[in-house]
């Protein structure tokens, strides 16, 4: 009985002070993270940490390495009208949400953030504004949390040209409207809108236990491939499961610029030379005829 007490204590101690990782999510512990909650809402000058740099007349956050983990409302706290740019590999942790933003919030860059909160939200915007936006653009984004990865009541979601991971969640989104576009897009929750839901040109992996788009307006999947469990899906029809691949239509990316860059440039481009092939061809013909007329003038008997 000794000996099985003795196993026990040391394998509580190994547990103790083996490096930490938050229940169920898999989130390494660094041993330079921040304990305290980020909060640059009311911020008034410059602020510099470990892994971040907050610059107040730009309104710019760039997260280069955080690792925040705490126990109070938020990891991080945004006021409004923030751009948080991303490099190098990021990790949040709060209570009541990794990330609270006041509205009109951009996210971008090319690193990646990662979001856990054990019985809250990922990024969760409180605005109460429907003129309000929460935009992810760029980077990649992985969540492991008890709520919502994104929760955003009122202000609209747009999600576009990144790498939208949820893992661990009870609905990838929560809100009023939400748009999905390009990008990759993995979840393993539902996402639900109470007014519109758009999912256009995503490559996706969607798996929830009911339908895996729910919307109480309009709901919108557009420009994919869709299959489910290995067969065609014509039309969404409220699967659980889901994957997709972008349709790609002609003339959606630039010829002349590549495939990063918009039809359109090509339109103007090519209207751009249109006008100034005319202009090479229209200015002689008007100078020929001036100096034909000046001509006629000076020798009317010749003419």
């Amino acid at each position: 009985m000794k000996k099985i007490i003795i196993l026990l204590l040391t394998v509580l101690l190994c547990a103790v002070t083996l490096p930490f990782s938050y229940a169920a999510y898999d989130i390494p512990y660094a041993a330079t993270n921040i304990s305290a909650m980020l909060d640059i809402s009311a911020a008034t000058q410059n602020l510099r940490g470990e892994g971040y740099t907050w610059i107040n007349p730009e309104n710019t956050l760039t997260l280069s390495g955080a690792v925040i983990d705490t126990d109070e409302m938020y990891g991080i706290k945004l006021p409004k009208g923030v751009t948080v740019i991303l490099k190098g590999e990021n990790i949040i942790r709060g209570n009541r949400a990794a990330i609270g933003v006041a509205g009109n919030v951009t996210f971008k860059g090319d690193g990646t953030l990662t979001l856990a909160s054990d019985t809250g939200h990922g990024i969760y915007c409180y605005s109460e504004s429907a003129t309000d936006t929460l935009r992810l653009t760029s980077g990649s984004y992985n969540f492991y949390t008890g709520g919502d990865a994104v929760s955003s009541p009122s202000a609209a979601v747009f999600v576009s040209g990144c790498t939208f991971a949820v893992y661990e969640a009870a609905r990838a989104f929560s809100g009023r409207a939400l748009q999905l576009s390009a990008g990759s897009v993995s979840s393993s929750a539902p996402f639900e809108a109470t007014a519109e839901l758009l999912v256009s040109g995503c490559s996706l992996d969607v798996s929830a236990s009911g339908p895996a788009f729910v919307s109480g307006g309009t709901l919108t999947l557009r420009d994919m491939d869709m299959t489910c469990d290995g067969k065609a899906v014509a039309e969404y029809a409220g699967e659980s499961s889901l994957t997709a691949k972008a349709i790609k239509k002609a003339g959606e990316t630039s010829i002349i610029y590549g495939k990063n860059v918009p039809a359109l440039f090509d339109y103007l481009t090519i209207g751009a030379i249109a006008v100034v092939l005319a202009a090479f061809i229209a200015v002689p013909a008007v100078i020929l005829r001036r100096k034909n007329k000046k001509l006629k003038e000076r020798y009317p008997d010749r003419l």
